[in-house]
């Protein structure tokens, strides 16, 4: 998905369906910095939770930097949690990493 403002690319995001029939993967999100804090990163997750939940999908997961805690809010705000500790994800320079999940609810239950 992709967010443009006139002929500007305003952010972007990408989620993969077919990892596991059960399971979505979010592979990225981004929004340039003087577009942040307008709510279009929200905008953007909950149009991929609402597309894995379209899928059949039961759990979605994502990775965020250690040191990311603009990304991490938000994430925790919508539902994710942290279930581990990836150490050295992001290379070269070798920055940590957070597996986060969310479960999702199946359509028609509370």
């Amino acid at each position: 998905m992709v967010v443009r403002y006139h002929d500007e690319l305003v952010a972007f995001a990408g989620i993969d369906l077919e990892r596991n029939p059960k399971q979505a993967h979010i592979t990225n999100i981004a929004v340039l910095p003087q577009y942040q804090g307008r709510k279009i990163g929200t905008m953007l997750m909950e149009l991929l939770l609402t597309q894995a939940q379209d899928a059949g999908c039961h759990l979605v997961s994502l990775e965020v930097a250690t040191k990311n805690q603009v990304a991490q809010q938000l994430y925790r705000t919508l539902g994710f949690r942290v279930v581990k500790v990836q150490t050295n994800y992001y290379l070269p320079e070798g920055e940590d990493a957070y597996l986060m999940e969310k479960e999702l609810r199946r359509r028609g239950t509370n």
